[in-house]
């Protein structure tokens, strides 16, 4: 017998346009320094719905399923205090490889 496969459910705002361009290619990584001095790159996705005032821009809201566990994506997790959600910045490949 296979053991249950695990599902996390994340979010990803974005603009109509680049949902239009996941849809049909896939998820491309993001660059920039995220208010440190290290360039970074990744897919952010959070563990609900974030808006404008989490510092999200998009009018569009996509649900990422991903068939992994918490624990392995725990090394790309941004744990800031005083948050209220979570959030990972995930490589774009590995999202397209793992997400539904």
């Amino acid at each position: 017998m296979r053991p249950p496969r695990k599902v996390v459910t994340l979010f990803h705002r974005t603009t109509a346009v680049a949902a239009k361009q996941i849809f049909a290619a896939g998820f491309r990584d993001g660059v920039g320094y995220y208010m440190t001095s290290k360039l970074w790159q990744g897919v952010w996705l959070s563990d609900r719905p974030l808006d404008y005032n989490s510092g999200a821009k998009g009018n569009v809201l996509l649900c990422v399923l991903l068939h992994t566990s918490e624990d392995w994506i725990a090394r790309w997790e941004w744990i800031e205090e005083g948050k209220s959600h979570r959030e990972w910045l995930i490589p774009a490949r590995t999202v397209n490889r793992l997400g539904w």
